[in-house]
């Protein structure tokens, strides 16, 4: 059953994207009442883990160093979502990478922080001494 939830929730996030919110929102009350008319409204909370799921997998967080003008983020913002197939980012900001950014998804992750070069840094001395 847990691939038809996931299914479902492919096809709601897809219709919203491609129709816009208030023909998603008809879908949706159309899936509810059929849940209801088959007697399987408990499905519901299942279907909507997975649109959480899927949802999540479509997010890109970009993490800054430092608070940059609005150009300057709408340029880096499309960068990433060109970079990750057109998933939808956010930016947040966090001083203690130092400098740079990351850009991750649920399953990529890009580290062009000033912390993580220090920390790769140091991981390779480590191994280069390592006997």
């Amino acid at each position: 059953m847990r691939g038809e939830e996931e299914k479902i929730a492919k096809l709601l996030i897809s219709a919203g994207k491609k129709q816009g919110e208030e023909e998603a929102k008809h879908l949706f009350q159309l899936l509810v009442q059929l849940l209801r008319k088959k007697r399987k409204l408990y499905l519901l909370g299942k279907i909507l883990k997975e649109v959480k799921k899927e949802e999540e997998k479509e997010q890109v967080e970009i993490i800054l160093a430092r608070e940059f003008d609005i150009q300057t983020k709408r340029k880096i913002k499309e960068e990433v979502e060109q970079l990750f197939n057109g998933k939808e980012a956010k930016i947040t900001i966090k001083e203690g990478i130092i400098g740079g950014f990351l850009a991750k998804s649920k399953d990529y992750l890009i580290d062009g922080s000033i912390k993580g070069m220090i920390n790769r840094c140091l991981n390779n001395l480590t191994l280069s001494f390592d006997i």
